[in-house]
């Protein structure tokens, strides 16, 4: 049995995995896959096969994002990671090479460690077709119009800017202050967003989402 074999069967093997991990908290968070639950579902069965992941190159670069605020200068680091992954089969020797993107932001020192777990994931995923969420080609495209007809909002989150948070906030009256205390409601102190350029692209979403209720 060689390498290819042994991929194959690994993906009949597994499973499709659920977004059974929230990030974040209230109106602004989302489901995403653990990374515990990606080893869960694929280390018996690379252990059962005999196959080992393993990291062999990564190439990394640091973008740092600087805000003046009342406070004074706020830093936000974003890491991106190209990673590329040898896949061996232990019994014969053979490899492959698997690679995949990864990005992660932090105020602090942590963007290269979310950002190396996004991209050993998405390895993991992309590799044993570990499909998790919807899949758009089970709708017709008239449903999809439909649901973005009713829901205008729900697009591509690129298409939400901090601008348009900020411009509707104006619109509807309600201060920087006022939007920091509706984030922080329901999380821990030591865990509370200080400045709102530090906002992440899912809860600007979904801030622009409520501010158009």
């Amino acid at each position: 049995m060689g390498l290819y074999e042994k991929i194959y069967n690994v993906m009949c093997e597994s499973e499709a995995l659920e977004k059974s991990m929230t990030v974040g908290s209230g109106s602004f968070s989302y489901k995403a896959v653990s990374e515990a639950a990606v080893l869960n579902a694929i280390k018996p069965l690379l252990k059962k096969h005999r196959l080992i992941l393993i990291p062999i190159k990564v190439d990394v670069k640091e973008i740092v994002n600087s805000f003046e605020n009342t406070k004074g200068n706020t830093t936000r680091l974003m890491t991106q990671l190209s990673t590329e992954y040898k896949i061996i089969d232990v019994d014969t020797g053979e490899f492959e090479i698997l690679a995949a993107p990864g990005n992660g932001a932090d105020t602090q020192d942590k963007g290269s460690g979310k950002a190396w777990t996004y991209a050993y994931k998405a390895i993991i995923q992309k590799t044993f077709c570990l499909f998790s969420g919807e899949d758009t080609d089970n709708e017709h495209s008239e449903d999809m119009t439909k649901k973005n007809t009713v829901d205008p909002i729900a697009k591509d989150v690129k298409i939400v800017t901090l601008k348009m948070v900020k411009d509707k906030a104006t619109e509807k009256g309600v201060s920087d202050a006022q939007i920091l205390a509706r984030l922080n409601k329901d999380t821990p102190e030591k865990e509370h967003i200080k400045d709102i350029n530090l906002l992440t692209q899912a809860q600007i979403t979904g801030l622009y989402k409520l501010l158009n209720k």
